[in-house]
C-alpha cells in the first residue's frame, strides 16, 4: 500500500518542480494513477466487506432473540421463500436486514 501511494506522490512532486521551472504539465498520468489504485483498494474492502458479512450471518435462534421475534416467524418466512438463506461451515444462516423488512417485534 505504501508502495503504490510513494508512486502518486512522487509523481506529483515531479510535476510540482515542472510547473516551477515554468514548463507546462499534464496531470493526467498522476490522475490516471490515483484513480487506477483507489479503485484497486475500494475493491479488496468490498471483498473484504462482503466476507465478513457472510461470516456475521446469524444462525436462526439468534435472529430470533436478536429481534425480538419468535423462531416460527423466521421459519415460516423461509418456507414462504420471502426471505433467504445461505449456508456457511455447515450451518444454515440469514441476514437480519432481510428479516427486519418483513417482522414486525414483538
Amino acid at each position: 500500500m505504501k508502495n503504490k501511494f510513494k508512486i502518486i506522490y512522487d509523481g506529483v512532486i515531479k510535476n510540482l518542480e515542472l510547473e516551477a521551472k515554468g514548463e507546462v504539465v499534464d496531470w493526467r498520468n498522476v490522475a490516471g494513477n490515483c484513480a487506477e489504485i483507489a479503485k484497486k483498494e475500494i475493491l479488496k474492502l468490498y471483498d473484504l466487506k462482503e466476507k465478513v458479512f457472510l461470516e456475521a450471518g446469524l444462525t436462526m435462534v439468534d435472529a430470533a432473540k436478536t429481534l425480538g421475534v419468535s423462531r416460527r416467524q423466521i421459519y415460516n418466512l423461509i418456507d414462504a421463500k420471502k426471505i433467504k438463506t445461505f449456508d456457511f461451515k455447515g450451518r444454515k444462516k440469514i441476514k437480519i436486514e432481510e428479516i427486519q423488512n418483513y417482522l414486525k417485534t414483538r
